[in-house]
């Protein structure tokens, strides 16, 4: 098994889905160590960290804070992968955070049927299995602040140059989140809370592995010549 983790065109900048700018609350997945949006994996058991972060635009520049955040995290595409944990941030692992090292321990599970493990509850009305962040002190003030690590780690390669997404998604709840947005003090209300862009991994082969798929195709082709 390698562990890796593969760290591509970092970038300080976030970059956002269409429609954050009405948002109040902005739930941004990115690579540890940089804020990158993409990454390479070549091998089964390629490991990528990833942080959680919580955005509020600030558009009239009034007071921000977050007092708690709820989060799934999930992929997309033909690389299958597990999220193996989920931990808060110090400032974010208050009394009743949850995550994957307790003292509410989450489980991940396969919450959208692609056959490999998510964080996130099964129900948006029950706060189970949902990464849980909450501020400690409460609120935290900032505008750009770090809520949880995330670990993925690849159990299934795609094809080579294939692209998967990962992201976090919405606990579409009330409860699951408080905030304070230019002054205002807000909740998980539909609209209030979105996604940020996603993470783009790519799959690039090691130089090993194309050399045997070479060598086979070659010893294919020799063969069939020979046939002929």
């Amino acid at each position: 098994m390698q562990l890796r983790n593969v760290l591509a065109a970092a970038t300080a900048a976030v970059v956002f889905s269409s429609g954050v700018a009405n948002a109040a609350l902005v739930l941004d997945l990115r690579i540890a160590g940089g804020g990158g949006k993409t990454a390479t994996v070549a091998a089964i058991g390629d490991v990528l960290t990833l942080e959680l972060f919580g955005v509020l635009p600030n558009l009239n520049a009034g007071a921000d804070s977050i007092s708690v955040a709820n989060s799934g995290a999930r992929s997309t595409g033909t690389t299958l992968g597990n999220y193996t944990s989920a931990i808060a941030a110090p400032a974010f692992s208050g009394i009743g955070h949850q995550d994957t090292d307790g003292p509410t321990v989450i489980v991940p599970g396969d919450r959208d049927g692609d056959g490999d493990l998510d964080i996130g509850g099964a129900l948006t009305t029950s706060a189970l299995n949902w990464f849980g962040a909450r501020a400690i002190p409460s609120p935290q003030p900032g505008t750009n602040q770090l809520l949880g690590t995330f670990i993925w780690q690849v159990t299934t390669l795609g094809a080579a140059n294939s692209t998967t997404n990962l992201n976090s998604f919405v606990r579409a709840a009330t409860a699951g989140y408080t905030f304070v947005d230019d002054g205002v003090v807000k909740n998980g209300i539909a609209g209030n809370v979105v996604l940020g862009t996603p993470i783009v991994v790519t799959v690039v082969p090691e130089p090993a592995t194309l050399g045997l798929a070479a060598s086979a195709a070659a010893m294919l082709l020799a063969r069939r010549r020979r046939q002929a």
